[in-house]
């Protein structure tokens, strides 16, 4: 513009690989503890001469992970009540000595509102004296706490996995220690029902978490403490009618700072079922459960749905498209049972589909006169299904021809594609 010379300046950024391998060590333990560890990191060049004097720091952040323990597999260690976020902090920065080591004492906080047991995930750098460095991410188990407290609810009726209101519901209880052990201390623990505002279908959302722990003041429903021996309690909690809804089962380990919580659904006996959280969305979709995930060609599927004694359902068979069967049934008190008979022209799955009326004008229930659902059902045939075999040795010489032999455990025909790939690359 008007004559004058413009210069665009570019920065140009070298990315130097890394020349350096480290090594941070945290003892025999697969898991780190929030009491002070001893740490250890190594680094030497990548031809195995060690790197003296070098600086290096090393960073750690958090992120949620599943808390689980393979003896209480049907229990729930988490809280998803608390929110948590973590940002990046720096637990070493120093220099390596003559040796290209440098030990330290390691002390993690996460603060008071982690859920469970947590990733901990470790940036290594290590400087050279021209001020290029070499990184390294590792990520470690965590655990913030001391004990974890887990849960079991009943697990309500077969049709919808609802608890009834009032009724003596028991809370199994579990106190473990990170590696999973009863904790043989006499420990007390806080227990409480909280109820969870109801929302209608246009509502819905995935925002429930943050709502209840912004409204985790509100009086709960029910209360009270129990004391763990040798790691295991039990507390018993009742809503009373005409309550019905969605509720929050808490258990708190008031010194150790762990809690495990989970939402259950109760409604008052011989409902024809309303709206959950976790099913179909709408007071006008009817909840439809098949008694297993697959079913071989040949056997009898059962589905179960919420009802009346004075309703019928239509009750529809689809595959494709195409309408295999259909009929009309006469549905039973709270709950009713339809079978047919799977064949191989079903596979790899069905959908049924359940129209349900109900009587104008009855007053069991406030539910619309039509409600309406649909559930796929999954058929197998072992007829159809192939198990491949490879034959070949455990290791092959390089520069050598290596052969291999494929098959069928059954010897059935089929069609195969082989892929030979380098497993150290890929």
């Amino acid at each position: 513009v008007g004559g004058a010379t413009f210069q665009k300046n570019l920065m140009v950024e070298t990315i130097i690989p890394n020349r350096l391998k480290m090594d941070l060590d945290f003892g025999p333990q697969a898991w780190i503890s929030a009491h002070p560890t001893p740490a250890t990191l190594t680094s030497a060049w990548l031809y195995g001469a060690p790197a003296p004097g070098l600086h290096a720091d090393i960073s750690v952040s958090f992120s949620t992970t599943g808390t689980t323990f393979p003896s209480f597999g049907d229990y729930v260690f988490t809280d998803p009540s608390r929110s948590f976020s973590s940002q990046r902090m720096t637990v070493f920065d120093g220099n390596l000595d003559s040796t290209g080591k440098a030990a330290f004492n390691l002390q993690l906080n996460a603060g008071n509102a982690a859920p469970g047991k947590l990733n901990a995930r470790f940036l290594t750098r290590v400087f050279e004296n021209s001020g290029a460095f070499s990184s390294e991410q590792r990520t470690f188990e965590f655990s913030p706490y001391d004990r974890y407290v887990g849960i079991r609810l009943p697990k309500g009726d077969a049709s919808r996995s609802m608890l009834l209101t009032d009724t003596d519901h028991t809370v199994e209880i579990a106190l473990l220690d990170p590696e999973g052990k009863p904790v043989t201390e006499s420990v007390e623990v806080e227990c409480a029902v909280y109820e969870l505002s109801w929302r209608w279908w246009w509502e819905k959302g995935g925002s429930e978490s943050a709502e209840f722990a912004n409204s985790l003041s509100h009086t709960p429903v029910a209360t009270g403490t129990v004391n763990t021996a040798n790691g295991k309690a039990t507390w018993q909690f009742r809503v009373a009618y005409p309550s019905w809804g969605r509720y929050l089962v808490v258990v708190r380990d008031r010194s150790g700072g762990h809690s495990a919580a989970h939402t259950v659904y109760i409604d008052w006996p011989n409902w024809a079922g309303r709206s959950q959280d976790q099913g179909p969305v709408g007071n006008s979709m009817l909840a439809l459960s098949p008694e297993k995930s697959m079913y071989p060609a040949g056997e009898n599927a059962v589905i179960t749905f919420p009802s009346n004694k004075e309703s019928h359902a239509l009750i529809v068979v689809e595959k494709g498209g195409e309408i295999i069967r259909h009929e009309w049934v006469a549905c039973t008190d709270s709950v009713t049972r339809y079978e047919f008979k799977t064949d191989s022209s079903m596979l790899p799955n069905v959908y049924v589909h359940v129209s349900l009326f109900q009587q104008h004008l009855q007053t069991m229930n406030d539910l619309p006169v039509r409600l309406y659902g649909i559930t796929p059902v999954s058929v197998t045939d072992s007829s159809t299904v192939i198990q491949p075999r490879i034959a070949a040795p455990e290791k092959w010489e390089s520069e050598s021809k290596a052969s291999f032999t494929i098959s069928e455990a059954a010897g059935k025909a089929m069609t195969y594609t082989v892929a030979v790939v380098d497993e150290g690359l890929l």
